[in-house]
């Protein structure tokens, strides 16, 4: 496990950055993944990244209590000519392509490409998580924090999370 600290200044300009591209900050760091895996691996032009997702796509689902959610794989295109914007905008459009399949159960999937088998071990090149939401918890005479808990059963060789949790404090970035 290595941990790192981004600092809130540095990632408020990557979301500026983003955002005059018409993405996120998730597109950022996808697209940040799949130039960096293609460029040290093997040149390759797809990269397969996990990504989970709430899997909640209508509103009774959104009140329901328990657990729906699943994975999907992002095959981004990273030929060597690409720009940063355009493998962001890459990421964004094959992102809103997959998660009309998010409701397709990941060892389905995993079945369909023969994963498990001598031929594939992996889904997933890199499989990636940002986890936004608001942790600022202000209950009078009492400290809270927020933790990450991770299973590390992700089935592909690297994970990353971006943990963004509390705005007066870095985001946690862990590679494992």
């Amino acid at each position: 496990l290595l941990r790192w600290t981004l600092a809130r200044s540095l990632f408020r300009d990557l979301e500026t950055v983003a955002a005059a591209h018409g993405c996120s900050s998730t597109h950022f760091f996808m697209a940040l993944l799949a130039l960096y895996f293609s460029r040290v691996t093997d040149g390759r032009e797809e990269i397969v990244i996990g990504m989970p997702v709430h899997n909640r796509t209508r509103a009774d689902q959104k009140r329901m209590v328990g657990m729906f959610t699943s994975q999907i794989p992002v095959a981004t295109g990273v030929d060597a000519g690409i720009t940063f914007a355009s493998a962001m905008q890459g990421v964004a459009a094959e992102i809103k392509r997959c998660y009309r399949y998010q409701r397709f159960p990941i060892s389905e999937i995993n079945r369909h490409f023969g994963v498990g088998t001598r031929a594939s071990t992996h889904l997933f090149d890199v499989y990636f998580s940002m986890e936004k939401f608001p942790a600022d918890a202000d209950i009078p005479g009492v400290r809270t924090s927020i933790s990450h808990c991770d299973h590390r059963h992700t089935g592909s060789a690297l994970s990353v999370c971006v943990a963004d949790y509390e705005q007066a404090r870095g985001l946690d970035i862990r590679f494992y």
